[in-house]
């Protein structure tokens, strides 16, 4: 299966600095290599994903740790996981182009829930725009100020690119389809911030 992920991601564009069987040989290789996002399956043999995500935390602050799971995780494993550190959490049922997504995401420093655990993940605010990250609440003050994309990448110094999966995290995590719901979703919860023309 680790082969066929390599293979799958490579094929996709990612570049793989390398795959690893155990804990202990995937902490060496990370530490070695320092990838911009580590892919961890939370099931490992002699040691958990969540603890060898905690090791690697201590030892790379920055790194962006994306746990992969097969299981339906409840929502309280799913506030946990993102509090003790983890950048993401994408399901092993999901398909190459949300594996793919879910990597440029937190590469981009966004958070990424798969959105069949999107009820897991809730932080501990009740409110649904709590999950938002810093740079996601911005971007979507900026879209509801009328700008596109491209002018919201040349204002704040991002890539295209970057503007659209952070819009598409805000999105999900919202749990809205649109662009234009999910700035009245913001504005509700901030009682208002005040829309441009257009």
């Amino acid at each position: 299966m680790r082969e066929a992920l390599v293979h799958l991601l490579r094929g996709q564009g990612i570049r793989v600095l390398g795959s690893a069987g155990s804990a202990e040989s995937g902490n060496q290789l990370v530490v070695r290599r320092r990838p911009d996002v580590a892919v961890i399956d939370i099931r490992l043999a002699r040691e958990s994903g969540v603890e060898l995500s905690q090791r690697l935390l201590e030892q790379l602050p920055a790194i962006a740790i994306l746990l992969y799971t097969g299981e339906l995780i409840g929502a309280g494993a799913v506030a946990s996981l993102l509090k003790a550190g983890a950048r993401g959490i994408a399901l092993k049922s999901g398909d190459a182009s949300e594996l793919v997504e879910a990597i440029s995401c937190v590469a981009a420093g966004g958070t990424y829930v798969d959105s069949r655990l999107r009820s897991g993940s809730a932080t501990a605010d009740s409110s649904p725009t709590s999950g938002l990250s810093d740079r996601e609440r911005e971007i979507v003050r900026l879209v509801g100020s009328g700008l596109s994309n491209e002018a919201i990448a040349q204002a704040l110094f991002l890539s295209p690119h970057t503007v659209r999966t952070h819009v598409r995290n805000a999105l999900r995590k919202l749990g809205v389809s649109t662009r234009a719901q999910a700035v009245l979703a913001l504005e509700r919860a901030e009682g208002g911030f005040g829309r441009g023309q257009g």
